[in-house]
């Protein structure tokens, strides 16, 4: 039995990494395309960015209508490792037959270390457009130059494309909690499926200041039909866990079209709960403890303190093997136990997803408290919501399920030691 179980939660373990892995592609697709987007967003809107389109002759307006046709298109990762066809020697892209591929495991090497390759992006989008290698070459070398010598950040690439996620995700929030709103205004239902068709490719997070038409800075912006984020304030709000969801909210309705009078009138008519944020750093740490914790069921001694203790562990299993990052949540906000509206600093959703209050659990993994048994008595609540913890159960199971990261079957990393 031990054995069949370590090969149960090892094979379902495996599957969700699987499925991570398969989205690698996709993490390089969007990063490559959000570099980009910057790019095209300095060169039309910075002043060394004007200087170098004058003095490299590029129109960048026939570069952008290009790259708008492009970027969804016309870009492919593969995993395969790609050869130049005159020089056979390995390299990062090429382009064939109109089409620019891109070798995942090599950009995703640079993305994760933070490079400075908008020049290499950039020579990839010219050799798409049909440059000839001098002129490209020529460009990015001068491209590569001018921002070594400017105090910009280039590695924001990864953390700006999860603020355009949580947008996504605050998005589908928004949507969720207005159900009623869609019944009463049939138009806000039919205009919503604009931001349904374009959300993937309508944010862009860019470093440059915004204003808005009063001239007032601000830290989102609706132009065109793309919203453009403010990296480092949108930045700063996620570490925060701060409130967005009425921003959120009133900035894809203006994305919809409507004026502001409008938005005030229609944010008015709904009461949006205070959204949490998804998947951040404290999720992780909860998930691995989770992990942990599920792992360590191979261990005859918790699966017979389990069975005398009358826990389902065969159903805790199935319930939340590669389950963690969509079941937990992070609340920035306060949480209130439904039944007797006390204050809590965690609760169990009717649908078995655990709300954790942020500025709490933070500060007891920086003050390295021992959280396993807190988020083991959190799981068992999700699948046995009547379970009776009696002083004996509580003094057996405790001492075992802290001692987790010291005991022969654990596996992983302790998250108190990963918090920094």
């Amino acid at each position: 039995m031990k054995y069949f179980l370590m090969v149960l939660i090892l094979f379902l373990l495996s599957v969700g990494k699987t499925g991570q892995e398969t989205n690698g592609g996709s993490n390089v697709h969007s990063l490559f395309v959000w570099v980009g987007d910057d790019i095209l967003e300095i060169l039309a809107n910075t002043s060394f960015g004007k200087k170098f389109v004058q003095e490299n002759q590029i129109n960048l307006s026939e570069m952008k209508k290009d790259w708008e046709n492009s970027k969804a298109v016309k870009i492919k990762v593969v995993e395969n490792l790609i050869y130049d066809v005159q020089t056979k020697s390995l390299v990062d892209a090429s382009v064939e037959n109109g089409i620019l591929k891109l070798t995942k495991q090599n950009w995703e090497d640079h993305f994760d270390k933070g490079r400075n390759i908008h020049h290499l992006v950039f020579k990839e989008m010219l050799r798409l457009f049909g440059y000839n290698d001098l002129a490209h070459n020529l460009i990015s070398n001068r491209l590569i130059r001018l921002f070594s010598r400017l105090d910009y950040d280039f590695k924001p690439a990864t953390s700006y494309l999860e603020i355009s996620r949580n947008f996504i995700n605050l998005g589908e929030i928004v949507k969720s909690n207005i159900n009623d709103l869609f019944q009463l205004d049939p138009e806000l239902k039919k205009r919503w499926k604009k931001w349904e068709n374009n959300k993937d490719t309508a944010i862009r997070v860019v470093n440059r200041t915004l204003f808005d038409h009063n001239g007032k800075e601000v830290a989102i912006y609706v132009e065109n039909d793309v919203l453009y984020l403010h990296g480092p304030t949108w930045t700063k709000w996620q570490q925060e866990n701060e409130k967005t969801h009425y921003i959120v909210f009133r900035n894809i309705l203006i994305f919809l079209g409507y004026s502001f009078e409008e938005v005030n009138e229609i944010t008015k008519k709904t009461y949006l709960h205070p959204f949490p944020y998804y998947q951040n750093d404290l999720s992780k740490k909860v998930g691995e403890m989770i992990t942990n914790i599920l792992l360590c069921f191979i261990d005859p001694k918790l699966q017979e303190l389990a069975s005398t203790h009358d826990i389902d562990f065969h159903h805790l299993l199935f319930t939340w093997i590669g389950k963690s990052p969509e079941k937990v949540i992070i609340s920035g906000t306060p949480i209130y136990d439904k039944r007797d509206g006390l204050r809590v600093n965690q609760e169990v959703e009717p649908g078995g997803r655990i709300v954790l209050h942020a500025p709490t659990w933070n500060r007891w993994l920086l003050n390295g408290s021992n959280l396993y048994f807190e988020t083991f008595k959190l799981l068992l609540k999700t699948t046995q919501k009547d379970y009776q913890w009696t002083p004996q159960r509580t003094q057996a199971l405790q001492s075992y399920i802290e001692n987790i990261p010291n005991n022969q079957c654990f596996t992983g990393v302790d998250s108190r030691e990963t918090l920094n």
